[in-house]
Order: structure tokens, then C-alpha cells, then sequence
């Protein structure tokens, strides 16, 4: 969070205005190493109109103890004006309340929750390149979880990432799952042939084939094949992996005569990109 960032609660914020009520409040977190306790200092600006009503409890609180609560509607939007290390060590933050029927304001903090979303992306994908594998699965885990189903471009690229976390993880069912969700709703919006569902395809064949289920895997790497080569835009790498693929299962099947016309494909759009050479030929040695 930032200075000017905007955020809103999806829940009734219960509030106090005894500052001492709070802090022991927050304290209770702070021997949980899960949790990080943080004050949030609230302004309210009475000389402006605001849709998002609040109301002081005094005179409905039946004990009138001296807490003195707040309580702001659904939703209601806030300003960070200030982040400080407060007392005790504690986070403070303080906000003020806005009006979020100005359109710029709501825009506003629409790009300030796309960018939180995008900082998460970014983490989980760094916990991926560390093999914090767990961290990462939880994240994305929180990404789908708040995620758009309108959104389906956003919802690809969480599920893929999952799926992959999955297939390191050897979990080969959560992997399929993901794998499966990914490619489902690329075919939602892109055409059937499209050089982008190519990668999709071949992550399904690649986990059907650890799953033993080699005709099947064999049906999703040619669906991935026919999409690389559909296109002006030839990515010879990803087709190279495509064939390794295929060749791989049929090598598995005994199916040694198609597996090395399958790696000599793939040698062929390899040395176009100067990738996987060493691969290609240690598979063509063992067939040979």
C-alpha cells in the first residue's frame, strides 16, 4: 500500500474511537508470526457529502461502555494519507473517507486494486522462480479465489501458473484440473486453431502422459501441433517441445519407427531456434 492508494473493506468496518482500545486490540496479533498487527486511523470530513454512511453507536450500545464504536457501511472507500510505524512497534495507517460516487475516485481505485492484483501476480511468480512452491500455490490460490468470472484472460493466467506449480509438485490430478480449466476458457474467446492455445494443449498431453494415458496425450500434442503450425508466426522452440512430446509417448509405446520421425521433426524446428539440440539428439540415440 501506498500514499494516495485507495482501498475499501468488503465487510461492515466496526470501529472505535478509543485509540487505547485499539492498540490493545492489535497487540493480541503480535505473537502470531502469520499476522501483522496494523492501526487504522480513520478522518472523516463532515463539510463533504459521502454515499457511504456511517453511524456512532453511543445510544444503541445497551452497556454504553466507553469504546465509543463507529460502524462504516459495505464497501466504503478510503484514502491512504499517512503510513508511520506507530506505538509499540505497530503499522499505523491513516485514511480518510471519501466520496466514491466521483467517477475519477471509483477509477481510481480500480487501478489501485489492479495493481495490488499485478504485485501479488508478480510475487507469486517470484516464489515460483525460488521453488517457494507452497507460498506461491497459496497466492494464486488467493488470486483465483478473487478473481472475476468475467475476467476470463486474468482467470487463464492464474490457472496456468497452478497448473504448472501442480505439475512441479508432481501432483499430476491438480495439474490435469488446472491444465484443463486454462484451456477450456482460452476456447471461450479464441479461435480453435489459434497458435496460443498450442502451450495449453500440450500441458494437458504432457500430464496425460504421466498419468499413463498415452492415446489421449497423443490427441492433445497433435491439437498442439496443428496450432504452432497454423500461423505465420512459427515459434519453432514451442513446436520442437510439441514433437518431443509426441515422440516421447510413442517411444513409450514401442512405436519406435513414428517416435524418430517425431524427433527428427522436432530436431528440424529446433535448429531453426538453436534450442533443445542436445535433448533431441540423446532421444535419437536411444531409438536408433
Amino acid at each position: 500500500m501506498n500514499i494516495n492508494d485507495l482501498i475499501s473493506f468488503n465487510t461492515f468496518l466496526f470501529t472505535t474511537i478509543d485509540r487505547k482500545s485499539s492498540l490493545n486490540f492489535a497487540k493480541q496479533s503480535e505473537n502470531d508470526l502469520h499476522l501483522i498487527p496494523v492501526l487504522f486511523q480513520i478522518e472523516i470530513d463532515r463539510s463533504k457529502s459521502s454515499s457511504s454512511p456511517f453511524i456512532a453507536l453511543d445510544d444503541l450500545d445497551y452497556y454504553h461502555d466507553s469504546d465509543r464504536h463507529v460502524l462504516f457501511t459495505l464497501n466504503s472507500i478510503f484514502r491512504i494519507v499517512h503510513i508511520e510505524r506507530g506505538e509499540d512497534e505497530i503499522q499505523q495507517i491513516n485514511l480518510i473517507l471519501i466520496d466514491d460516487d466521483n467517477e475519477d475516485r471509483l477509477k481510481n481505485l480500480k487501478h489501485s486494486i489492479q495493481k495490488q492484483l499485478n504485485g501479488f501476480f508478480s510475487l507469486g511468480q517470484m516464489m515460483m522462480e525460488t521453488n517457494d512452491l507452497i507460498k506461491a500455490k497459496s497466492i494464486f490460490e488467493i488470486l483465483l479465489k478473487n478473481a472475476t468470472a468475467s475476467n476470463q484472460k486474468e482467470l487463464v493466467s492464474i490457472h496456468r501458473k497452478l497448473g504448472l506449480i501442480d505439475q512441479r509438485m508432481k501432483d499430476w490430478t491438480g495439474a490435469l484440473l488446472h491444465y484443463k480449466q486454462c484451456l477450456n476458457m482460452q476456447l471461450s474467446f479464441l479461435p480453435p486453431n489459434d497458435r496460443f492455445l498450442g502451450p495449453s494443449y500440450a500441458g494437458v498431453g504432457a500430464i496425460l502422459m504421466k498419468l499413463c494415458n498415452y492415446d489421449e496425450a497423443l490427441e492433445y500434442y497433435q491439437h498442439a501441433i496443428d496450432c504452432g503450425r497454423n500461423t505465420s508466426h512459427v515459434d519453432s522452440s514451442l513446436i520442437a517441445t510439441y514433437y518431443i512430446g509426441t515422440g516421447q509417448i510413442l517411444h513409450i509405446q514401442g512405436k519406435n519407427s513414428e517416435a524418430r520421425k517425431n524427433f527428427e521433426l522436432a530436431l528440424t524446428f529446433a535448429q531453426k531456434s538453436h534450442t533443445l539440440l542436445p535433448e533431441i539428439k540423446h532421444y535419437l540415440t536411444i531409438i536408433s
